[in-house]
């Protein structure tokens, strides 16, 4: 059986940020055309950092 794992560094925050409805960090400036969008907070981007273990 074969597992993979996301290697890339910054892939837990860019799939974080994709799990909110919007999109955590997108400006949607073509819907924000058609639509008022509501205020969105600053990005929270200090959070825990997980250390690699070694072995």
């Amino acid at each position: 059986e074969k597992v993979e794992t996301a290697v890339d560094a910054g892939f837990q925050q860019h799939f974080v940020d994709a799990m909110g409805i919007p999109h955590g960090s997108h400006a949607f400036t073509e819907l924000a055309k058609a639509v008022d969008l509501p205020k969105t907070a600053a990005p929270q981007r200090a959070g825990r950092r997980r250390r690699r273990r070694k072995g």
